[in-house]
């Protein structure tokens, strides 16, 4: 999958919300912020009104599936965790004060994954910047 055409499409379609976008991938969990049963793909953003969006991908083709759409209030998010999974995967786990949470899997150090990478780290500074705090595992 090539992360930065997926990325261009979104843009060209004009249907990107926020800066900083990087395709990650959501794993089946419970942790009750995204309740399904399958491995779903999104391009994350930042927007200008403090929330965290996730542009919905249609599983195989990674196009652009609108009703997939879903955000998460940056007021809400307690912390973060990020693990080193292996040498070209990290999860970062957003955890809410609810007790909710969510781990996002992000690829990097492949061809075509550097701008979801840097754009991740970019993102992750911005939530520092707001007070919200880097668990250590």
């Amino acid at each position: 999958m090539n992360q930065k055409q997926v990325v261009l499409e979104i843009r060209t379609a004009k249907k990107l919300r926020g800066k900083y976008p990087c395709v990650i991938e959501i794993e089946p969990n419970g942790g009750k912020i995204l309740l399904d049963k399958k491995l779903r793909f999104f391009v994350m953003t930042i927007t200008n009104d403090n929330m965290l969006y996730f542009h919905g991908l249609t599983k195989w083709l990674k196009k652009y599936d609108e009703e997939e759409d879903f955000m998460i209030k940056l007021s809400a998010i307690k912390a973060y965790t990020r693990q080193e999974k292996n040498k070209y995967t990290s999860q970062i786990t957003i955890s809410t004060e609810q007790g909710f949470y969510v781990p996002i899997t992000l690829r990097h150090g492949i061809k075509g994954t550097y701008e979801s990478a840097n754009n991740m780290e970019y993102i992750l500074k911005e939530l520092e910047k707001m007070g919200i705090k880097k668990d250590i595992i």
